[in-house]
């Protein structure tokens, strides 16, 4: 497995771990860059890591894009601050708080939801 949070991805090629890439090395997903970057699938043939985008910027190209403190507001199209415990949020869509949990619709208090890749 492995441990993104460890700066690890999985090569969809070799089916290994490998280490994150940074910003204008080529990607395949948003796991292959470090937590600083997304994949940003340009449609010009080849994708690349990216700075991720400041609040107030438009994410309509990708959902995926904003800081990690942030989230996509699917209404506005644009990065907003990641909301606090115990703010509302809707049934089912915990991309809007800080803790990446939505409960009761209410964002809950952080677990430890880290993210491990199966490769091989």
């Amino acid at each position: 497995m492995c441990n993104v949070a460890s700066g690890l991805t999985c090569n969809s090629t070799t089916h290994q771990c490998a280490a994150q890439v940074g910003t204008g090395q080529p990607c395949n997903q948003d796991t292959d860059c470090v937590a600083a970057d997304y994949c940003d699938f340009n449609g010009t043939g080849g994708s690349t890591c990216t700075p991720r985008l400041a609040d107030g910027s438009s994410c309509a190209m990708s959902f995926s894009a904003c800081m990690t403190t942030s989230y996509c507001d699917s209404t506005s199209q644009t990065c907003q601050p990641a909301l606090a415990t115990g703010a509302a949020c809707g049934s089912g869509n915990s991309a809007p708080c800080q803790s990446g949990l939505c409960v009761n619709n209410k964002c809950s208090a952080s677990g430890t939801t880290g993210l491990s890749l199966i490769c091989g």
